[in-house]
């Protein structure tokens, strides 16, 4: 018997390659858990077995959590994706592939995009330089006043 992954939780496959069962992560109180604990997870169990790409003109690095835009956009895939497996709209997992999925992975991987310089075939990372940036001008940006009790109250409607 082997382990695979799919889309919304594992599935326990026998060795004739049937289907046994789902395994759905729950919460302590019953409820449906992540199916990935945290980033690495997620990238390790989902991204890097799921969107495989022929290396023509796609770039990755396996240190991916070195580029901070790397880190944002794939928090925000995992996220998003965690919303979306235990969504009740049976549409739901299509549009996160769709709309960010294939969006967030084709600026990460892109001749243009964080991994552009580096070499996955060979494990290379190469690190970025940050663009210059002046600071502007003192009190052309006001920050944002703190929040006041009824700024904060939610109304009932």
């Amino acid at each position: 018997m082997s382990t695979m992954l799919d889309l919304t939780g594992t599935v326990e496959v026998s060795e004739d390659g049937a289907a046994l069962e789902v395994v759905e992560p729950t919460t302590p109180d019953g409820g449906i858990g992540p199916r990935f604990l945290d980033l690495p997870a997620f990238v390790t169990g989902f991204v890097a077995t799921t969107w495989i790409r022929s290396t023509g003109g796609v770039h990755w690095c396996p240190s991916w959590w070195r580029h901070q835009e790397a880190q944002v956009r794939l928090e925000a895939l995992w996220r998003s994706y965690e919303a979306a497996r235990t969504a009740q709209a049976p549409t739901a997992m299509a549009e996160y592939l769709r709309i960010e999925l294939d969006h967030h992975m084709a600026v990460l991987t892109s001749d243009s995009g964080p991994f552009w310089a580096c070499d996955h075939r060979q494990g290379r990372h190469a690190p970025q330089t940050p663009w210059p940036v002046e600071e502007p001008p003192e009190g052309l940006f006001l920050p944002d006043p703190p929040p006041t009790e009824d700024s904060t109250r939610r109304e009932d409607t």
